[in-house]
C-alpha cells in the first residue's frame, strides 16, 4: 500500500472529523438529507472576482489534446493525444493540487472554451483551454471538501468530494462573469471517498477508494440508482465511459476492470502495458487512456476491445493524477 494512498485515508478521517465538528468548510456533509439523497445547500455565494476576459480564440476544429494534471509540481500538462508530444505547460492560476478536470463553452461573456480544474485546496482554477490563459479561481459556497473528480454536463458542474463523501452540482455559467450558482450536495448512495467522476447516459458514475464500489446517481434528478462492486475493483480511483464499457482503474492491484454500461456485470480485467498505480482516466478517438502516477506514463488500450496500446510518456508529467481528453 502506498504513502500516497495512506494519506487519502488520513485526509477522509479528518474530513469526517470536521463535518462532525461542524466546521464552516464542510458545512454540507451534515445538511438533512432528503429521500432521493440530495441536500440542499443554502448557503451564500462565494466567488473570488478576479475573473476577466481574455481573447477569445476558437477551439480546433479537431483537437485531439490531452490535459494532465501533475499533483507534485501544481501544473496541467496538455499533450498531442496521438503522439504524447508536450504542447504547452499550464501553471499558476491558484493551481493547487490538482485534479479533475472538465470543459465548458463560456456563453457570450465568454465565447472560448474554458478547462476547469478542482484544487484538492477547495477550490477550483479556470483557463482558456485553447490558450492556457488564466481566467480566474473561484470557491462554491464552501461545499468542495477535497474534491477529486469533475464532470460536466449542461448546464451543471458535477464534483466528487473525498473529504465528506458527497458530490457537489453547480451551475458554473449563470450571472456575469460566470459565477457559481447555489449549489446542490449528493449524499448517500454507498458515496464513500469518491474519486474520478464521469457521466454518460444520463447517469453520474463515481468511483468509491474507501469501500471498492463504483456509486451511480440519475444525473438529472440525482437519485441514487444503484452500486457496484466485485469484478476485481480494488482501490478504485478512475472512471471511464467507452464502446459501452465502464472501465475502472484500480490503484491497489494495478489493473483496470471492465464492466458492462448496460448490465452492469463484469466483463474483463486488464492489467500489463504498463499500468502502475493507475489512478484517473478518460477516453476518446476509441482510445482509454489510464494515469500511470508512478512511472509518470499513460497507458493505452483500445476501447472496444481493451487490446494494450502502448504508453504515452512526456517531460512535463510529475505525479500525473488525472487526464481529460479534448
Amino acid at each position: 500500500m502506498s504513502f500516497r494512498f495512506l494519506g487519502r485515508m488520513c485526509w477522509a478521517v479528518l474530513g469526517a472529523t470536521l463535518a462532525a465538528c461542524g466546521s464552516p468548510s464542510s458545512l454540507q456533509a451534515v445538511l438533512p438529507q432528503s429521500t432521493s439523497g440530495v441536500a440542499a445547500s443554502g448557503t451564500a455565494r462565494e466567488l473570488e472576482t478576479s475573473m476577466r476576459v481574455v481573447d477569445a480564440l476558437p477551439a480546433p476544429a479537431s483537437s485531439h489534446m490531452l490535459f494532465v494534471s501533475n499533483e507534485l509540481n501544481n501544473t496541467i500538462a496538455v499533450l498531442d493525444a496521438t503522439s504524447g508530444k508536450p504542447l504547452r505547460v499550464i501553471s499558476g492560476g491558484g493551481l493547487d493540487g490538482p485534479v479533475g478536470m472538465a470543459i465548458v463553452y463560456g456563453g457570450p461573456e465568454f465565447p472560448f472554451p474554458i478547462l476547469y480544474v478542482c484544487n484538492t485546496g477547495n477550490n477550483t482554477s479556470q483557463f482558456n483551454a485553447v490558450t492556457g490563459k488564466k481566467i480566474g479561481t473561484a470557491t462554491v459556497g464552501g461545499a468542495l471538501s477535497h474534491p477529486r473528480g469533475m464532470a460536466y454536463l449542461a448546464p451543471f458542474l458535477y464534483i466528487a468530494n473525498d473529504g465528506n463523501s458527497t458530490i457537489t452540482v453547480t451551475d458554473p455559467t449563470c450571472g456575469k462573469g460566470g459565477c457559481f450558482s447555489e449549489p446542490v450536495v449528493i449524499t448517500g448512495g454507498g458515496l464513500e471517498q469518491p474519486q474520478g467522476l464521469k457521466i454518460a447516459g444520463g447517469k453520474i458514475y463515481t468511483a468509491n477508494l474507501a469501500n471498492n464500489t463504483v456509486s451511480i446517481f440519475d444525473a438529472t434528478t440525482f437519485a441514487p440508482l444503484g452500486v457496484i462492486a466485485n469484478g476485481g475493483i480494488e482501490a478504485p480511483e478512475g472512471v471511464a465511459l467507452a464502446a459501452g464499457r465502464l472501465f475502472i482503474a484500480n490503484s491497489a492491484s494495478n489493473e483496470v476492470s471492465i464492466f458492462s454500461e448496460k448490465t452492469e456485470k463484469p466483463l474483463s480485467v486488464l492489467s500489463g502495458n504498463g499500468l502502475a498505480e493507475p489512478v484517473g482516466m478518460t477516453e476518446g478517438g476509441g482510445v482509454v487512456y489510464v494515469v500511470d502516477h508512478v512511472t509518470n506514463e499513460l497507458s493505452l488500450f483500445k476501447a472496444a476491445t481493451g487490446q494494450p496500446m502502448g504508453t504515452l510518456s512526456a517531460n512535463t508529467l510529475d505525479g500525473p493524477v488525472d487526464a481529460y481528453y479534448y
